[in-house]
């Protein structure tokens, strides 16, 4: 056969060749659903959900606050950032937070560090079960035996046993002040706050929240359905939330704000960082821990949460698959 004939038979085979796969491709496209074969760009896929420019500057915002000589701003810090969960860097200043002048702020350091389940904290709370402050050693104690520890051992036996008390003056005042407690709103919502601590963090925020939540009456109700639909990834309790972050109330948006935490979508990592310029400490705060844990424990985007309203069937049909893994 001559070169020029060979030179024609592979072209032919080519052709042939390109033929076939366009038919193959036409056919297949044919049988995928509409709604998958609409997909973002690849670029997309390889942006990460929090930006480090955004992701430095909430890390920023926490830091900042930890070492602001306001004991108030630092205890907010550390119930923002025990939010987060045993992400090294939040480990790092709450451990640091275990060294702070100020006894409450130790004490609630070593709180949080239980409330993060941080194992790796267990020989820095060790350290702490020698802090001049009974307050800060019951706490450690008590942090260190819910990480199943049982150092504490005999800090918690001279408390049972009447030798010592876990702060100074605490649990006798208890008695002195029930009545007043009973018959005070204010004193009512800051027990209430303690009481529910895993509404906002180990413990309360302070007076200053208690007062705003007695000041609204329904502003309890609105800050624990926040908590309550902080698991719930449908469209509409995200949204919910999400119109949450304009409550009047501080306490609201502090607790819608920690319960967009788990909705790792691109538009609520937006909202929340609109609100790393809010005046309430506690409100910006919870948001940039939040940003934090969306950044660190969900790199990929839900897709529910970023569907519009709509009846179930008809959120399916507008849902967009991030990648083929979604679609398995």
């Amino acid at each position: 056969m001559t070169p020029t004939v060979k030179s024609a038979s592979c072209r032919g085979a080519i052709s042939g060749c390109l033929a076939l796969l366009l038919t193959v491709s036409v056919s297949v496209s044919a049988q995928i659903p509409a709604q998958s074969r609409t997909v973002e760009p690849i670029a997309s896929k390889t942006q990460p959900l929090v930006s480090p420019d955004v992701r430095k500057t909430a890390w920023e915002v926490l830091a900042t606050a930890a070492a602001d000589n306001k004991v108030s701003r630092r205890q907010n810090a550390i119930v923002a950032t025990s939010t987060i969960g045993t992400w090294s860097k939040a480990v790092g200043l709450i451990e640091s937070s275990l060294r702070d002048k100020d006894s409450d702020v130790r004490a609630l350091a070593a709180a949080a560090l239980a409330e993060m389940n941080s194992r790796p904290s267990i020989p820095a709370l060790r350290k702490v079960l020698e802090d001049s402050s009974p307050l800060v050693r019951f706490a450690a104690a008590k942090s260190l035996w819910q990480l199943g520890d049982h150092s504490g051992r005999e800090i918690l036996s001279d408390v049972l046993q009447g030798d010592s008390s876990p702060s100074d003056g605490v649990i006798k005042s208890n008695l002195k002040d029930a009545n007043k407690k009973l018959h005070s709103p204010k004193e009512l919502a800051f027990a209430g706050m303690n009481a529910a601590s895993g509404l906002l963090g180990p413990f309360s925020f302070g007076i200053t929240m208690a007062e705003q939540l007695a000041a609204d009456k329904s502003a309890s109700a609105r800050a624990l359905s926040a908590s309550l639909l902080a698991s719930d990834h449908n469209p509409t309790s995200v949204r919910e939330l999400r119109d949450a972050l304009q409550d009047k109330n501080p306490a609201v948006r502090a607790a819608a704000a920690k319960a967009l935490g788990q909705h790792p979508c691109r538009s609520v990592v937006e909202d929340l960082h609109s609100l790393l310029d809010e005046k309430k400490d506690e409100v910006k705060y919870m948001a940039a821990a939040s940003i934090l844990r969306i950044s660190t424990n969900a790199p990929r985007r839900h897709i529910e949460c970023e569907m519009p309203a709509a009846s179930p069937a008809s959120a399916v049909a507008q849902s967009v698959p991030e990648s083929a893994d979604t679609a398995k």
